[in-house]
């Protein structure tokens, strides 16, 4: 307890404090008004300066002590159940087996129950408070993204994450947390592949925040339907679409088509939008998944559209999709395009191989100003089954003593046989090895 006696003098010693800096207050106060107008200034933005620097350090000082305060946090869950994810995600021994409850609870050290709802309840106690547990989902994370992806096992992980009561944890971040927790919760959940509960995604498609928006949709992609691409059909996505929208929509789509799900039109959202990048990137799209029903839809915009890489998208898509219908658009507008739409035009002709195209390839050798454009027409010639082989012979007979004799000397080398191939097929199969596409 504290004596009356003691309250006395801390009264008074803040008393005489108070006192001490109303009078040095008193003195500054009528030193400035003293002062010319200049020095006013100068003082006031010196002492500004002097604040705002204050508030910079002490804003430094607090997220770095934050920083510190995760990274000791971190050590200390890794330092708890890092050897026992490496041993789930690496261990040769573990990647091949599907992994069962009773195997986790043994890595784990959980005491089993008399029943498997009494085991998973032991699980799922284990890591309790919610910091521990956005770590350990965190080191997950992490450590597939840094993993080669040739030995982690995705379902594996998934039943890891289900026993501990993870996968739960994650569906409620994304319910209760801020925008920031659920962007992490919802790059997580996507690279886990971990089904985003419907409800949960028509909730996050209302967001005010415009990343949540935008992952929310990638993550409806893979488990909802057509009714769910309000971000693709959208202004938004017409104005400010790139090449990461591109990305992510194909490895969705992958998914989505692995999981046996229907695709959705991309024709028809190419027609939704003004801006040739948004057209450009579902035309592209449309011959990886295959959507020869929808190349007709095309034609349209073939016709109206005056921008080259959208026709060259166009061509492409026709050519592997094998529309022949739109073989007839693709003659007519050979001659008077660029070089490299011509190009274009004339491998799409060729990967449709109807026979019916040998002469206005043959056409195209005859009157392309350029070098690169005629070669180009007898490598598609070259590659234009027998009609083209024939056609081909003819042009080299002709061209005997001629300028372009020497277009026809890099077919008669074996060692440039793979580069005068031309790939008849297209399927959507991502370059790199990711978290996307390791093995489940």
């Amino acid at each position: 307890m504290i004596e009356f006696d003691q309250i006395s003098y801390f009264s008074y010693w803040i008393s005489v404090q108070a006192a001490w800096a109303l009078h040095w207050l008193r003195l500054l106060r009528a030193e400035y008004f003293g002062q010319p107008l200049v020095i006013k200034v100068a003082i006031l933005v010196i002492i500004g300066s002097v604040l705002a620097m204050s508030v910079i350090v002490a804003a430094m000082l607090w997220r770095m002590l934050g920083e510190w305060r995760q990274r000791r946090n971190l050590e200390s869950v890794r330092s708890r159940y890092g050897a026992k994810i490496d041993h789930v995600m690496s261990d040769p021994d573990v990647v091949d087996q599907n992994l069962g409850i009773d195997d986790i609870l043994e890595i784990f050290g959980i005491r089993k129950g008399k029943s498997e709802k009494e085991s998973l309840q032991h699980a799922r106690n284990l890591i309790r408070s919610k910091r521990d547990k956005r770590l350990f989902c965190q080191l997950v994370y992490e450590r597939l993204l840094a993993d080669t992806g040739e030995l982690c096992s995705l379902n594996n992980i998934r039943r890891m994450l289900e026993v501990l009561g993870l996968y739960r944890f994650l569906e409620q971040e994304l319910d209760h947390g801020n925008w920031r927790t659920k962007v992490r919760s919802l790059n997580m959940m996507s690279v886990f592949r971990l089904k985003v509960d419907a409800w949960l995604t028509n909730a996050l498609l209302l967001s005010k925040s415009q990343t949540v928006r935008r992952l929310a949709v990638h993550a409806s992609i893979m488990s909802g339907g057509d009714a769910k691409l309000d971000y693709f059909e959208s202004d938004r996505f017409d104005r400010l679409c790139c090449i990461k929208d591109e990305i992510e929509l194909g490895y969705s789509l992958q998914r989505r088509r692995s999981a046996g799900q229907k695709l959705p039109d991309l024709a028809r959202l190419a027609l939704l939008h003004d801006e040739v990048d948004a057209q450009c990137i579902f035309v592209k799209l449309m011959r990886y998944f295959g959507q020869s029903e929808h190349c007709s839809q095309l034609v349209d915009l073939f016709r109206d559209s005056k921008d080259h890489r959208l026709a060259m998208e166009i061509a492409s898509t026709w050519g592997y999709l094998k529309y022949t219908d739109g073989e007839e658009l693709l003659q007519e507008a050979l001659l008077t395009r660029s070089d490299d739409v011509q190009v274009s035009f004339m491998q799409a002709l060729t990967r449709m191989d109807t026979g019916r195209s040998v002469d206005a390839l043959a056409g195209v050798f005859a009157t392309a100003a350029s070098s690169v454009t005629s070669y180009e027409a007898l490598r598609c010639l070259y590659n234009y089954g027998q009609a083209g082989r024939r056609k081909f012979d003819e042009l080299k007979a002709a061209a005997r003593d001629t300028a372009k004799e020497v277009l026809f000397a890099p077919f008669e080398k074996a060692s440039m046989a793979p580069f005068i191939a031309m790939d008849k097929a297209l399927d959507y199969a991502p370059a790199e090895a990711t978290v996307y596409n390791v093995h489940e």
